[in-house]
């Protein structure tokens, strides 16, 4: 059973998101993106219950991460995709900085909602 940390009321009343018209619209996004943001997390909200102050980040990384999968068009789960680079034999180029698609394609959440999770602390791999 999944956990959702966003849902339509707060997604409105608190994050003040305007995507989603209804609740119905909203849901599977938050869904999605919920998951998706305890598995960047590595399921550590398991382990160490977050606090206030990381549950209110971890909801609004999930608006975040609901309103990149509806602009992308990708509510299927499956990570965005996108060219930043190509490799001719030696000749290496990389376009561009880290972006939305390159962190939804390396850690399954984009950039923007990456960036409200690195203040929670459950982001960090050391030992």
């Amino acid at each position: 059973m999944s956990i959702s940390y966003a849902d339509y009321e707060f997604y409105t009343d608190e994050y003040h998101g305007t995507d989603f018209s209804t609740s119905e619209e909203a849901m599977p996004y938050l869904q999605k993106a919920s998951d998706a943001v305890r598995r960047a997390i590595r399921y550590k909200d398991e382990l160490e219950p977050p606090t206030p102050f990381q549950k209110e980040h971890l909801k609004r990384a999930v608006c975040l991460a609901a309103e990149f999968l509806l602009e992308t068009g990708n509510n299927s789960g499956a990570s965005a995709n996108g060219l930043s680079g190509y490799s001719i034999g030696d000749v290496n180029m990389q376009i561009g900085g880290t972006s939305d698609v390159d962190m939804m394609a390396t850690y399954g959440v984009p950039q923007r909602a990456y960036d409200e999770l690195i203040v929670t602390g459950y982001l960090y791999r050391g030992i």
